[in-house]
Order: structure tokens, then sequence, then C-alpha cells
């Protein structure tokens, strides 16, 4: 289930950042249209206020609540994905309540107006410098070496690493791509829909086994910092309005209907965030001069770190996990050991052992396959190099419950 959230998210934010992806022509920016208001404007503006005031079915008092969902509203049509405004921008947005509230009351429509024609200008210069990018050519004429320091704090040397049997295979890549060093534009919106998809399910793991309940999860939510909360999303709020609707289904959990929902909801919102943040930083993700994830700086940053740190200290760091851990590591460790000292005579002149042959007949062909292909022409310290990477890539294929039933097998544990 996590793979097909994450795969889903990767292709919702590909589709957000790279829908500019195609030969456009571009018009001009004095092409761009510029629009006001006009006289009819202003009946159809009293006959919605009255509408409000006098012949709904429920009296609504425009006031500055009212004003803020409607600028909510406006601000979401504006910028569904959050990729065009800064949160300065937005703040400004919401300052001028007052000069909506006139709209609303008065008729008066140039303010909403100048906010509109400045969107289009922003989507403009957004659009045409995302194309004008896409005519860069890559130079994949350089030969650079690469050193990684993972102290260095810089996102590119995270998680960045390959096996010495891989190195010819990397540099070809590197080359071809243009990266040699540098993280793939690819990586970061991969990075991002792990993450999403991982840390929301962790979350909702955690509440259907009860590590975390409903108002636990509320209250470590309202501990977000000031500025958290995107114009359109807020997640106390949403969990709030999600666990009222429970109630109002006649939903038997309706805590169980909140979270789950409000899942669902908080991937989009953090999709949207991922977006902002990758067209933010285009041209330093292009060239490689971008170090940190392309959370930083949004919405969803903070949110996202308390999804990481609430995971961990609700769940990973108590004594159920730990044991579970410890579990697996005697598991992990012995078959480490038998299947390492199987492999150190297997394609060699020395005997083997009959228990060691038939260790290693429990490794998949495609495995052993594998390493004869990769082993041709290579010395014997290569080739023991080789068979001890298929020991750990048989391991690494196996399942949490076959590598126990292998464990309980080879134990006589019945």
């Amino acid at each position: 289930m996590k793979n097909i959230i994450k795969y889903a998210v990767t292709g919702l934010v590909l589709g957000c950042c790279f829908n500019a992806n195609a030969k456009l022509t571009v018009p001009t920016f004095e092409q761009m249209p510029v629009l006001a208001p006009e006289q009819r404007h202003s009946v159809s503006c009293l006959r919605i206020f009255n509408y409000f005031t006098r012949a709904h079915y429920k009296v609504v008092t425009i006031d500055n609540a009212f004003t803020k969902k409607v600028i909510d509203r406006f601000v979401t049509y504006l910028d569904y994905n959050h990729s065009l405004y800064t949160k300065k921008e937005i703040d400004e947005i919401y300052a001028n309540s007052p000069s909506i509230l006139q709209g609303l009351e008065k008729c008066y429509l140039d303010y909403p107006y100048a906010v509109y024609n400045e969107n289009i200008k922003k989507r403009y210069t957004k659009y045409k410098y995302m194309l004008s990018l896409l005519d860069k050519g890559i130079n994949l004429n350089t030969d650079k070496s690469i050193e990684i320091d993972r102290t260095s704090g810089n996102i590119k040397d995270k998680k960045l690493g390959f096996y010495y049997a891989d190195q010819e295979i990397y540099k070809a890549v590197a080359k071809e791509t243009g990266t040699e060093g540098r993280r793939h534009p690819l990586t970061f919106i991969l990075e991002a829909a792990d993450d999403i998809a991982y840390k929301t399910a962790d979350i909702e793991d955690a509440f259907v086994k009860g590590y975390i309940s409903y108002g636990q999860l509320r209250r470590e939510l309202k501990m977000l910092p000031e500025g958290c909360s995107g114009p359109s999303f807020d997640p106390v709020e949403k969990l709030d309005r999600k666990y009222q609707s429970g109630i109002k289904r006649g939903v038997m959990n309706p805590e169980e209907y909140a979270v789950k929902n409000w899942i669902v909801q908080l991937q989009g919102f953090l999709i949207s965030c991922a977006t902002y943040g990758f067209t933010s930083n285009y041209e330093a993700i292009m060239d490689g001069s971008y170090d940190a994830d392309i959370f930083k700086g949004t919405y969803g940053e903070e949110l996202m770190n308390l999804l990481g740190d609430m995971a961990y200290r609700r769940v990973f760091s108590t004594p159920d996990i730990y044991r579970m851990e410890v579990t697996e590591s005697v598991i992990l460790d012995f078959l480490m050991t038998k299947f390492v000292n199987a492999v150190l005579y297997y394609d060699t002149e020395k005997e083997m052992s009959d228990i060691d042959l038939r260790l290693i007949s429990f490794i998949s062909e495609n495995y052993k396959s594998a390493y004869h292909n990769q082993a041709k022409g290579k010395s014997e310290a290569e080739k023991l190099y080789l068979r001890l990477l298929l020991v750990t890539d048989y391991l690494c294929g196996m399942t949490d419950s076959y590598a126990k039933r292998l464990y309980q097998e080879m134990n006589a544990i019945i």
C-alpha cells in the first residue's frame, strides 16, 4: 500500500512540476489579458450580497470571519498547487481583508481584480521561465571526481552511495545524465513522494494499532508553530471537520473516520507543498546547487518534521518495536553468518561441505546467474567480494515472514 501511495504521489508531483514540458508558442507579455470591473458586475455583486443577507435559508453575516473564508477560497483558486506565491505575499492578501470586505459590501472590485491580474503575470513569468530552461543543453564532456562528506549538511551527501561492483555503471549513468556528484532533479521528487507516502502511512498505522489516539494526534497538531498552516489547509481544523462529518454520517467510529480521511487530504496538501518547493527552487535544483529537500521553506516543512518526530516518539521508540528489532537482528545475524560461510568456497576449486551446498541451493537462480555474469574475468579477490554481495542481495530480497520461517526451519523450531 505504501508503494502504491508513493508511486501515485510521484506521478502527481511530476505532473504538477513538468506540465510545461511541451513545445508551445509563448505569447508576449503585452498579449496577456488585463481584466477590470465592468458596470454589470456591480449588479451581480449586489444580487449575491442580498442572497446571503436576505434570501438565504440562513442569514449570513458579512464580517471578518466570512471575509477570511472568501479569501481562503480566492487564494486556493489563484494558486491551488502553492507554486506561485510566497508566504509573505499570501499574508499581504489576508492583510488586505478590508478591501475584500468592501468588495463584498459595496461592490468595490478594484482590489480583487488587481490581485487576479497580478496572478496572471506570475503565471506568465513562471511558465515562460520554465520553458526557456527546457531549451538549455547539458554538458556531458566533463570528468569530475566525487567526494562524500556525510557531515556537510548538504542533502546530496546524505544518501549517495553505491557498491564498488556498481561503480562503472554509476559513472556511466552520471556522465549520461550530467549529474556527476550532484543530485538528479527527479531524485527530489521521488524522495518527496517517498516521504509523503511513508510518513502519512506511519501515522495511520500507528492510529489503527493504538499507538496514537485521535486526541493525541490533535494535541500534537496544535503544537505546530504559527504560520505552518497553508491558506487552504489548517491541520487541526481539517481533522475536526472530518470528525464532525463522521458524526453527521452516523459512522460507528467517527475518530477512525476522521483520521483516515484527514490523511488523504493531508497527502494532497503535502503534494502541493512539494510542487511549490520544486518550482520555487527550480533553477538551483537543475544546476545542482540546491542542498535541501523540497519541503524546506514551504507550509509543509514543520508538518513533515512533526509527522516523523511523532512516529519516532510514539511508535518506533516503544518497547514493542525494540523487542521486534532485537528479534530481527538475531535472525539476520544468524542468516548472514550461515550464508556467508556457505559462499566462501562457492565457485572455487575448494571442496564445499554438504550443508553449505544445501544452503547455496536455497539461493534463487536469478541471484546466482547475476553473480556468474559479474564474475567473468574477475580476480579471486573480486569474486569473493561478489559472492558476499550475492548473500547480501539474497537476504535483502527476503520478506520478513520468509526470513523468520527460514530461521525457524534452520534451527529446527517447529
